[in-house]
């Protein structure tokens, strides 16, 4: 059963692993934000972007907090005279308990963990000065275990994950008369697929982690601004050189392209009320070689996108936030070429969304939320998913058969993210 175990981890990272790459929150969100599908923005959003950090303008400091029960999130900036200084911190360090038993020389060791990962953080800083910003990102995730059958042969397995990131970004730089934000990040993925490596008897038997050294750059720039109307173009480009841990267990490398493009659109035809979409179109270029099987795969993936938010201010110190997203299918091209067999295939596919587990995603997604200013500065920005559980997924609610109720009360008291930020 092991070995049947091992053979069908290492043909799902052959063929799925180049595809895929580890999602780092790196960068804090506002609860505005993710209600309103990126369209509009706080403070939140900006204090750590190498663009925006000096549109946050705190006299003496910003402090923001977001009660979550997937860890800690928090973070603080500073102005510092001529410098501008951020620092985020988000994840949890888990729980673990370990026992170690003896009896009639043989050791049996029981560990228990609490969470998904022991640990699973980020730990970020931003220096701003003049119009520039860098940010550098560590990222560390593990979950490395222990078993012991019958005292000699121990199976260990490590999953340990770690990243750096470094970013810059300025402002008001210029091609041939156009006025563009740019960015350019670098950074190095260690485990970016969450591959493991297990060792049995002191040896390493499986591994089938990969290494990532990525390359990246982008930049948005204002197409048209009227009184009502402002319309942007986002784009970047990023190659990914994806090799392995261990060489001599694994033998797939290759490399990503990825080249997102999307246009952007905010109205606002009242002094209440604005709203905003986002169509976008992702092209991703996958190319794998595995020197075993002589395999040889290329794999082309257009994801398009569309996303809409909407906002409601009161002008009472209440805003009202929402927004709604449509999974359009995804079309692939995929060609597989065995120069053992001498056997090459081509795949066409326009198919429903996936996510990397090869989940259904939903056409149709509602997000919803509120933000409420009850004193200048001190905010508390609210995703509510409401919306989510009243329409659901493809408009089939939540609210419904025998346990309506319980089913409201979840979405009352625990469907709630509560983000705090004060700039004083």
């Amino acid at each position: 059963m092991k070995c049947v175990k091992k053979l069908l981890v290492a043909v799902f990272f052959t063929f799925v692993g180049l595809t895929a790459f580890a999602q780092v929150k790196t960068t804090p969100v506002s609860q505005t934000n993710a209600a309103t599908n990126g369209l509009f923005f706080t403070d939140v959003d900006k204090f750590m972007d190498v663009n925006e950090w000096d549109t946050v303008n705190p006299q003496n400091g910003f402090f923001v907090f977001t009660i979550d029960a997937n860890g800690y999130d928090m973070g603080y900036a500073k102005q510092l005279k001529k410098f501008f200084w951020g620092t985020y911190f988000n994840g949890d360090f888990g729980d673990y308990f370990k026992k170690e038993t003896e009896q009639n020389d043989t050791k049996s060791i029981d560990i228990t963990e609490g969470n998904k990962y022991k640990s699973n953080f980020t730990f970020s800083n931003l220096f701003g000065f003049g119009n520039k910003g860098v940010k550098v990102d560590f990222f560390y995730r593990t979950d490395t275990s222990t078993k012991n059958d019958d005292g000699t042969n121990v199976d260990a397995i490590d999953t340990t994950e770690w990243a750096l990131y470094s970013t810059l970004g300025w402002k008001n730089a210029s091609i041939k008369g156009r006025q563009i934000v740019p960015a350019i990040w670098l950074y190095f993925d260690y485990n970016c697929l969450s591959g493991y490596q297990e060792t049995t008897n002191s040896k390493v038997t499986v591994d089938t982690r990969f290494w990532d050294f990525a390359l990246g750059a982008g930049g948005s720039t204002v197409l048209k601004t009227t009184d009502i109307r402002k319309s942007s173009l986002n784009a970047s480009l990023q190659l990914d050189i994806i090799q392995p841990v261990d060489k001599d267990l694994n033998k797939t490398k290759g490399f990503n392209l990825l080249l997102p493009v999307e246009y952007e659109c905010l109205f606002t035809p009242a002094e209440k009320f604005s709203f905003g979409f986002k169509a976008g179109l992702e092209n991703n270029l996958t190319v794998a070689k595995n020197s075993t099987t002589k395999t040889d795969t290329t794999k082309y993936t257009l994801t398009p996108s569309f996303k809409a938010g909407f906002q409601y201010d009161t002008l009472k110190k209440f805003i009202l936030n929402a927004g709604v997203e449509l999974a359009l299918p995804v079309f692939s091209i995929e060609n597989t070429d065995n120069s053992d067999t001498k056997v090459e295939t081509t795949t066409y596919r326009w198919d429903k969304k996936e996510d990397i587990l090869g989940n259904f995603v939903g056409y149709v997604t509602f997000t919803s939320g509120f933000k409420f200013e009850p004193v200048k500065n001190l905010i508390f920005d609210c995703n509510w998913a409401m919306l989510t559980n009243v329409f659901g997924t493809d408009t089939t609610s939540a609210i419904k058969g025998a346990d309506i109720w319980a089913t409201v009360n979840n979405i009352i008291v625990h469907e709630i993210t509560i983000q705090l930020s004060y700039k004083f």
